[in-house]
């Protein structure tokens, strides 16, 4: 397994967001604990976290998941939540919306915190990985949810993508024409 992975929408310390996406916690600190100890159990030395968004309810609780998670090298995009934008010395790049390329193959990767109809080479295979949905909205083409509510509250690995984006035909985009 490499050191990439990818998540979204922990949304630590936000207690109404286990109502809202029926997360299966008793209260806020059953979830907080439970993701710091699911996400430190995929930590290995020299992991990369890419958080797409939405990391607290507040930029004093983002310091304290920040704290709490064993990842030194964080890419951060901005989700809706995330109306104080943190600086902490952990996230070494943040922004709205990333291209980046991944695995052996180099496989080039749109990041934003929504889902796109259309991204970055989407009619050359590129993937696109979002949040923000919970789970609630299904990828298009080579796209997924990222988000912690669509597995068990783990971030995805990059092979765990590319296992299942790689399977889904690369298809033609359709360029109406008036």
């Amino acid at each position: 397994m490499t050191n990439i992975l990818f998540t979204a929408d922990t949304h630590y310390g936000h207690a109404n967001i286990i109502k809202y996406s029926s997360r299966k916690f008793e209260n806020v600190t059953e979830m907080n604990d439970a993701l710091v100890h699911r996400f430190n159990s995929l930590w290995t030395p020299g992991a990369i976290l890419y958080h797409l968004g939405d990391i607290a309810l507040t930029h004093g609780l983002a310091w304290e998941f920040l704290e709490r998670i064993k990842f030194k090298q964080i890419h951060m995009i901005w989700g809706n939540h995330d109306k104080d934008r943190i600086e902490h010395p952990k996230i070494i790049w943040s922004g709205d919306l990333k291209d980046c390329k991944f695995g052996p193959e180099k496989t080039p990767t749109t990041l934003c915190h929504y889902s796109m109809r259309t991204w970055n080479k989407r009619h050359h295979g590129a993937y696109h990985l979002f949040g923000h949905t919970h789970g609630a909205l299904p990828g298009l083409g080579r796209s997924m949810d990222v988000g912690v509510d669509t597995n068990n509250m783990y971030p995805y690995s990059w092979e765990e993508v590319n296992e299942k984006l790689s399977k889904i035909p690369i298809g033609y985009v359709h360029h109406e024409t008036n």
